[in-house]
């Protein structure tokens, strides 16, 4: 990124700026912030989505663009695999850009979900996703954007 568009979006984000954390709606007392993305600011999507699309282009290398690997919608994020070898091959690649970044996901809100027939497969079989060696928890159903997915697909009748 150009030098200059970098001290841009350092003033107009950090100059003079403050944060807290509010925990059980009690505010920590402010402290002065000269990194992060403050949440709810307007010009926070700008350079958080410059900074994943590296992340996305890790992901989504070597697929069609018709058919993406991962999408993403500011830090939310979905993978599609139809295996479970391409699947922990896309956990493993986000694991090293994760590592590259200084990034670590959250895995308490992971969760992989198996759909269709791969669905009906005995549990035995499937082989565990792992993210840092740790298990990414297998759900029954999962919502992505509003919408929410089960073992079928869409669950149009969750949608309400």
């Amino acid at each position: 990124m150009n030098p200059v568009v970098v001290q841009i979006n350092y003033q107009l984000i950090y100059h003079n700026m403050s944060c807290s954390v509010i925990i059980n709606g009690t505010p920590s007392p402010k402290q002065h912030c000269t990194c992060g993305l403050p949440q709810g600011s307007l010009l926070s999507p700008a350079p958080f989505n410059r900074f994943i699309n590296s992340l996305l282009e890790t992901l989504n290398w070597q697929n069609t663009p018709s058919f993406p690997s991962a999408l993403f919608f500011p830090d939310d994020g979905v993978r599609i695999s139809p295996t479970f070898g391409k699947a922990q091959n896309l956990r493993n690649r986000a694991s090293h850009w994760a590592d590259e970044h200084g990034m670590a996901f959250n895995i308490a809100k992971c969760g992989y979900l198996i759909t269709h027939s791969a669905s009906k497969l005995p549990v035995a079989i499937r082989t565990p996703l792992l993210l840092k060696q740790q298990s990414i928890p297998l759900v029954k159903s999962y919502k992505y954007l509003g919408v929410q997915f089960s073992t079928q697909g869409v669950d149009f009748l969750a949608q309400g």
